[in-house]
């Protein structure tokens, strides 16, 4: 069995967005952004994936920083 202590926080998009940058500002931008800082100064690691969706179908791409 593998035990681990290792924490990751999986941020998700529905665009190509590079390194947590917000394009598109929501009322709870400025929070979720907050609460991302707050986890990598506690050492929890940061996944985000982006997601493409077409009329084709669908890509994504994983980003760990």
């Amino acid at each position: 069995m593998l035990v681990s202590n290792q924490v990751i926080l999986l941020v998700c998009f529905i665009y190509d967005n590079h390194g947590f940058n917000v394009e598109v500002r929501s009322t709870g931008s400025d929070f979720v952004e907050s609460e991302v800082q707050k986890c990598i100064s506690n050492g929890i690691e940061i996944w985000q994936v982006n997601f493409s969706i077409s009329k084709d179908g669908g890509k994504i791409n994983l980003s760990i920083w």
